[in-house]
């Protein structure tokens, strides 16, 4: 059986992803799917537009097989970290055989190069990344340019988001020593681009439409996204934005010591100092993310620490692996590859959360319970008139589609 792998955020499931699983699928010759999705908070540091409920069930009403959950501790970290719990959890499944990955150059030899150096840094990249990194220079920024001048024959835009998810794909598969063949896929338009290709659109030129609530952005949805989106909506829950959680973030900064600060990852070389002077002179967040960030401290850098702040995500978990795969959504072939995954997985397989959270280690208690923690907060601002929200990860059960 030949299963592909995808690694996506589905924020909302589009027209584009709906090509790439199409091409995954015709690439890998692969008869069933597997998508592993983001949790309630994304990895460029803000909340999904609609839970990992909502979005587990566009992607099987659109063909994905079986919807697995990359629980908030990897969905909403850096794009290595990002990385690690995608491809850990789906190594540790034992039944992919492919991962297919979106990318503005799908040149596999190139990806590879670039990740081979990144996997095993030697010394005279080391240098050259120094180098950079003593100009003031972001460390994405700088490793770009160590990349650059290392190999100055590349063809690979490496400002190009996929591209760096790609490459640390391909950077965890060589840890790992893994025997899934990676697939890539070539995009089609730009993933920050606000100009549409014919019917497809990046994320974020959609969810900004949905922000100003401008109903072209169904242009861009296949007719499943639409009618998930569609019914969500009726029933209350409204597209959720960074925005929305501005009073408890600023809660958590404002209460926040000095000395706590460095306790959480993003933070360094003083970067605890910013925060507390921007605080004196901003309430709203995009004020407060401008009066912070630097060339050394992107912006997404910024909002993916007020992220980890909101969440509790700190340096104690920095060198955790996942220790679970948890079911969100899955149909009839889904079905089918639970009870492979069950028969081979390496870790333990979640459909009850409630039964498995009563006999769970104490490693796999740390991690359901920042998932629980984030689905609460989430549920705090998706609110609906018809449902209760709150404690979700005991009352919702995967939901199977025939």
């Amino acid at each position: 059986m030949k299963i592909v792998g995808i690694v996506a955020e589905y924020n909302p499931f589009h027209n584009g992803h709906l090509y790439h699983l199409n091409k995954a699928k015709e690439l890998s010759e692969a008869e069933h799917s597997v998508a592993i999705i983001s949790s309630n908070f994304v990895q460029r540091g803000e909340p999904s537009i609609f839970s990992k409920w909502q979005r587990a069930e566009m992607a099987v009403r659109n063909g994905v097989d079986l919807v697995l959950e990359l629980p908030v501790l990897y969905s909403s970290r850096s794009a290595y970290h990002f990385a690690f719990g995608s491809i850990f959890s789906l190594e540790k499944s034992n039944v992919i055989t492919h991962l297919a990955f979106g990318s503005e150059n799908p040149d596999l030899s190139e990806l590879n190069k670039i990740s081979e150096l990144l996997a095993n840094e030697n010394s005279e990249f080391k240098i050259l990344l120094k180098k950079y990194l003593k100009t003031g220079q972001s460390y994405p920024k700088s490793r770009e340019k160590a990349i650059k001048e290392y190999f100055p024959d590349l063809s690979v835009d490496l400002n190009q988001p996929n591209i760096i998810l790609g490459i640390n794909y391909l950077k965890v598969l060589k840890e790992l020593n893994s025997k899934i063949k990676p697939v890539p896929i070539q995009r089609i338009g730009n993933y920050h681009g606000l100009k549409p290709v014919n019917n497809i659109a990046g994320a974020t030129l959609i969810r900004n439409l949905m922000k100003k609530n401008d109903f072209s952005y169904k242009n861009f949805l296949t007719e499943e996204t639409n009618k998930v989106v569609e019914y969500n909506i009726n029933q209350d829950f409204t597209p959720v934005f960074i925005d929305d959680f501005t009073t408890q973030i600023m809660y958590q900064l404002r209460r926040m010591k000095k000395n706590e600060y460095p306790d959480f990852p993003g933070i360094s070389e003083g970067l605890e100092n910013k925060f507390l002077s921007s605080l004196c002179d901003n309430t709203s967040l995009d004020n407060l993310i401008s009066s912070v960030k630097s060339k050394r401290f992107t912006e997404t850098r910024i909002k993916r620490i007020l992220i980890e702040i909101l969440l509790g995500i700190n340096k104690s978990y920095e060198n955790s692996k996942p220790e679970y795969l948890r079911i969100l959504a899955f149909n009839d072939k889904g079905r089918d590859i639970i009870a492979k995954i069950k028969e081979k997985s390496s870790l333990p397989v979640i459909t009850k959360f409630a039964d498995f959270y009563k006999e769970s280690s104490p490693k796999s208690k740390l991690q359901l319970d920042l998932e629980i923690t984030s689905s609460n907060i989430y549920s705090q601002v998706q609110k609906s008139k018809n449902h209760n929200s709150y404690n979700q990860e005991f009352t919702m059960s995967p939901l199977y589609l025939s």
